[in-house]
């Protein structure tokens, strides 16, 4: 992967983005290019990240793009779900395939 765009769904009366973080992913490489915008008003969190540079580096393996620290506003259970406006690049900008968009239950108390 050399570039991603990663739009989340939220409920946005339930939880609050409180803050986004660069995962550990990109742990043994340099840093990446890492921008996110919240839109509470939709419940949707976009994050962008990249590598800049025709020496930049391309990860592969496992690990977490971003970590997220949520707010609750409300009890109640969330489901946060990857939108398909999300997307991965390789270091020529042609598309690879995700295999499914996951989704997982947050339990706000």
């Amino acid at each position: 992967m050399y570039g991603a765009h990663i739009q989340l769904s939220y409920d946005k009366s339930l939880i609050s983005i409180n803050s986004v973080n660069v995962g550990d992913l990109f742990a043994s490489s340099s840093e990446p290019v890492f921008i996110f915008e919240d839109n509470p008003e939709e419940g949707k969190l976009d994050i962008y990240t990249s590598f800049l540079g025709s020496d930049s580096a391309t990860i592969s393996g496992t690990g977490s793009i971003a970590t997220l620290v949520l707010g609750t506003l409300t009890s109640g259970t969330s489901i946060l779900s990857y939108t398909s406006d999300s997307e991965f690049v390789d270091e020529i900008d042609i598309l690879l395939e995700l295999n499914g968009f996951g989704e997982g239950e947050i339990v706000a108390q």
